[in-house]
């Protein structure tokens, strides 16, 4: 697998997985309507979700940062 495919991978991947949640976490507390839930832009409602998702975010690129240095630190 191509270099430009794991990253492409490592930052859909977890977008996908948290959509998923909120989409879930909004059903469960009632804020969503299911019917309504691809209708509606504001599904990211929650502070804590969108905390949570800047964290993961952050931890896949810091990921992605210490993967490549340690595949050019390795390979010289």
């Amino acid at each position: 697998m191509g270099l430009g495919t794991r990253f492409i991978l490592m930052i859909l991947i977890p977008i996908v997985i948290l959509i998923g949640f909120t989409a879930t976490f909004s059903l469960i507390g009632g804020q969503q309507n299911p019917l309504e839930l691809f209708n509606k832009v504001d599904i990211l409602t929650n502070n804590y979700l969108m905390i949570g998702v800047l964290i993961l975010i952050i931890i896949v690129f810091f990921g992605f940062v210490m993967f490549l240095r340690e595949k050019l630190l390795g390979s010289s």
